[in-house]
């Protein structure tokens, strides 16, 4: 995993749009000036495939009982 992994699954709280998970990337000095706002959302859309975040309109479905 990226370094900044730990980190943005911190700031993955349901709060912060892309823009502001960009932010607070930035503002940990994680990412450089040029990773951009699209980046970020590529990331986040990977984690949710990989069920390492939810997503409130891609809910993660329960286990079968």
């Amino acid at each position: 995993a990226p370094p900044l992994a730990p980190t943005l699954l911190e700031l993955c709280d349901g709060t912060r749009d892309v823009a502001a998970l960009l932010q607070g990337l930035r503002d940990a000095g994680l990412v450089a000036d040029e990773v951009s706002v699209a980046d970020v959302a590529h990331l986040v859309e990977v984690l949710a495939a990989a069920a390492a975040l939810e997503l409130s309109d891609c809910p993660i479905p329960s286990a079968p009982a």
